[in-house]
This record gives structure tokens, C-alpha cells and sequence, in this order.
């Protein structure tokens, strides 16, 4: 129930509905009626806004449908260009099913779809360099999510409780993922993040139920919050497969993983490395420990095929091959059968 917490606080910050007395509309060419508000006079730019809070449990309707974002809009006989979604845009909008966000857009705000229940489809422009605090909480018909080079930062619980997410692309350029950013996204199976990638918060993929297989670029250099010993793959209860890359480890605490994943899942170090991962800490307590090839796949490509798992053809896991028909499970969700002689 935890991951309620934050709809009960804004119920009672809100109480009701909040108007938003500086917001203008202008219609776009599809007639549909978007708010904004002034965010530079001197550069001519504006922010999609709401025209007024709901937290009834109904939603707010002031957006619906199928919403198509303009690149700039004309207010008072001036061109201004839209280059933000603004905090609180589409709180609560629970009949938004697809939002078209244009190139212009370099800033998604805190809160900004949250809520967003029916929401299925949104692109994120390359550009966009942060996406805030809880920005598409409890999208839960978002079903893919791909995050641009140009955003450097995942603010915290960004796309927390998106059950419904299922395929994560996560682009070179993304340097930090914030505390609890993927909790509760219960249909994620698979996590590759890039080499940009250095530090995982606590919590960032806690509650992740189907999560099978994760990889841990070589700049890794923290797994969850220095000195706090709390969880971020916490109830990963089908976690199968971690692939780390770096040649030393990184540091982590003892609840990042908890005693199923230690217990069950296989660790895969660079060749030669499983020594050095066996006599440190944490990493010491997964009980099974193996080398892999990192030259074999240079760091992760999204478009590059590789094993993720690896069983016989009784469907045993194994961590090695073994002589006969072994079954390869590839990162895109595909198998392939080879023979091993």
C-alpha cells in the first residue's frame, strides 16, 4: 500500500479543486483546447498547463482523448513556442489515452501526467533534458517508455507504479536514475542500462515482480544511496540474471538485492573476475557466481541480440552450456535453440 502514499497527501493538499488563474487557452488545429502559461516574455515561450486541479476520482476533464501538443502557438498577436510541460499539466487527466509532445519541448515537470490512467501512447522528444518528480505516476496503460540522450536525469518515482510497462529503452546520454524512478512497474522483464549510466538510487526498481534480467554497464559506480543500507531490487522475486560489466565491483549495500535474488538469481562477472567479486561486499552473497565474455557484447545495445538465459531442453536453467539442445533466451524476448556438442 505504500505506493498510495503520495495520491492521499495531494488529496488532501488540493481538497477538491485548485483554478489556475494565470492560464490562458489557445485552440489547436485539431480543435482541441490547450492552456498555457507565459514562462519568458523576452524569449516568447510558454508551458502546457491545466486549467484547474482535480483530485476527484473521476479525473479532471479539461484534457481527453487523443491530445496533440503545437510547437508554438499565437497568444495576444505574438508567436510564442511551447517548450515545456508544466507541473501538474495532465494531473489527474484520467480520459488522456495518447499525448504528441513536439521537438520544441526540452522540460516534462513534476506531476505532469500523473495519474494519467487510460494514458497508452507519448513520445518524449529528443531535447527534453529532465522529466520530474513522479512526472507519469500510475500510467498504468503505458505499455513502452523510450527516454532521449539529451535527458540526463530521471527525477524520483518518474514512472513508479506504470504496471503495465513492459518495454524500457533507455538511451546513451542518462546519467542517474533518482530514488524509486521504476517501483511497482510489475510488467518490466528486462533492464539494460547504458554506459552513461553511474548511479542507481534506492529503490529505483523495487516491487519489480517480473523483472528477470538486469545488466550493470562498466561506469557503474553506485547501487543505491552511499551509507543507507535500504533496498532497490527489492521484491524482484523472479529476478534471474544480473550481468555486471565492471571489472571492479561497485558499491552497493547488503538490502539492495534481497535473500530470494541472492539465493537463486546467477551473477555474472568479467572473465577472471569471480574471485574478486566472491571476497567483497556485498557481493559475496550470491550463492551462484559466473564469468562471461564482456568483449563477446561490448556494454549493452538495444539492438544487438544477446543471451540473457540459458537452459536445456527440459527447460532446466544452467549457467554454462551444456553438451546437447541448449535454449537461449535473448534480450528482445526471443529464443533460439543451439546445439552444443
Amino acid at each position: 500500500m505504500k505506493h498510495f502514499t503520495f495520491k492521499l497527501i495531494l488529496a488532501f493538499f488540493f481538497m477538491g479543486t485548485a483554478m489556475n488563474v494565470s492560464a490562458f487557452n489557445v485552440v489547436n488545429d485539431e480543435g482541441q483546447r490547450i492552456y498555457y502559461s507565459i514562462t519568458s516574455g523576452t524569449n516568447r515561450e510558454v508551458s502546457v498547463t491545466y486549467a484547474s486541479l482535480s483530485t476527484s476520482t473521476s479525473g479532471s476533464t479539461h484534457y481527453t482523448g487523443n491530445v496533440i501538443i503545437p510547437s508554438e502557438i499565437t497568444y495576444n498577436d505574438a508567436i510564442y513556442t511551447v517548450t515545456s510541460i508544466g507541473k501538474y499539466a495532465f494531473f489527474n487527466c484520467k480520459q488522456v489515452e495518447s499525448v504528441q509532445l513536439p521537438s520544441t519541448i526540452t522540460s516534462i515537470g513534476n506531476y505532469a501526467f500523473y495519474d494519467c490512467v487510460l494514458l497508452s501512447s507519448i513520445n518524449i522528444p529528443e531535447g527534453v533534458t529532465e522529466i520530474g518528480n513522479l512526472a507519469f505516476f500510475d500510467c498504468t496503460s503505458l505499455t513502452s517508455i523510450e527516454i532521449p540522450s539529451s535527458v540526463k536525469t530521471l527525477r524520483g518515482k518518474a514512472f513508479s507504479t506504470c504496471t503495465n510497462l513492459k518495454k524500457l529503452i533507455l538511451h546513451e546520454g542518462l546519467n542517474e536514475i533518482e530514488l524509486g524512478v521504476f517501483e511497482y512497474c510489475s510488467s518490466l522483464k528486462e533492464v539494460y542500462l547504458p554506459t552513461s549510466v553511474t548511479i542507481v538510487a534506492r529503490g529505483a526498481f523495487n516491487n519489480c515482480t517480473s523483472l528477470e534480467s538486469v545488466s550493470f554497464p562498466s561506469t557503474i559506480i553506485q547501487i543505491g544511496n552511499e551509507g543507507e543500507d535500504a533496498p532497490v531490487f527489492d521484491e524482484c522475486v523472479n529476478l534471474q540474471s544480473i550481468y555486471c560489466y565492471m571489472e571492479e565491483p561497485c558499491t552497493f549495500e547488503l538490502k539492495c538485492f534481497n535473500d530470494t535474488t541472492y539465493n537463486n538469481a546467477i551473477l555474472y562477472v568479467p572473465t577472471g573476475k569471480k574471485e574478486v567479486y566472491k571476497s567483497t561486499d556485498y557481493w559475496h552473497k550470491f550463492m551462484n557466481i559466473a564469468e562471461f565474455d564482456v568483449t563477446a557484447v561490448k556494454e549493452i545495445d538495444k539492438d544487438v541480440k544477446i543471451e540473457v538465459a540459458r537452459y536445456t531442453i527440459e527447460g532446466k536453467k544452467i549457467s554454462s552450456p551444456q553438451k546437447g539442445i541448449n535454449i537461449l533466451r535473448m534480450n528482445d524476448g526471443t529464443t533460439q535453440k543451439v546445439l552444443v556438442k
